[in-house]
């Protein structure tokens, strides 16, 4: 068994950055009127309060969508799955499976917030004009650019890989 290349932060900020933009980048050139729309959402407490109760409830709904999608995807049962709290190296949910998951499940569960809690609210954000869906969205973006580094470090795997999970990082089961 060996562990997957160590993913940095430097390639998860990198990522999630590029994310981020990726999504504000597809959202408001599709609708032109959203920069006018940002206008209605200008007070800063509001604001500040948003991000904050934002980010709080979006990480939860990240690692719940983790963890659907290793349900449905990867055929795990909850009861194969944690949630909890880590204070090191950073203050950070996490959501970990106990048993070795096939690649293909692997990887649409480490990529599904990308897609329904960053993605989707940034094309319906765009497409009805909601500068806050937008916003959630692209956020949310940033949070997945650790999913997507450990993701990308599985393409040189072979396709009957398994992956393992632990607090520590992840590891290949041939």
């Amino acid at each position: 068994m060996k562990r997957l290349d160590a993913v940095t932060r430097i390639h998860a900020w990198t990522y999630g950055l590029a994310l981020t933009f990726a999504g504000f980048g597809i959202a408001f050139p599709f609708r032109a009127d959203l920069i006018a729309a940002v206008r209605e959402y200008s007070s800063p407490l509001g604001i500040a309060v948003l991000c904050v109760l934002g980010t709080v409830v979006s990480g939860v709904v990240h690692e719940a969508v983790h963890a659907a999608g290793f349900m449905l995807g990867a055929r795990v049962p909850i009861s194969k799955i944690a949630f909890g709290w880590r204070t090191t190296p950073a203050l950070q949910l996490y959501m970990c499976v106990n048993v070795p998951v096939a690649l293909g499940g692997f990887r649409l569960g480490m990529l599904a917030p990308a897609v329904l809690v960053g993605l989707v609210p940034v094309l319906v954000g765009a497409s009805i004009a909601s500068p806050l869906l937008v916003v959630v969205g692209a956020s949310n973006l940033a949070g997945c650019g650790n999913d997507l580094a450990v993701v990308l470090s599985t393409l040189r795997l072979s396709a009957k890989s398994k992956i393992e999970m632990d607090l520590e990082g992840f590891s290949v089961v041939e």
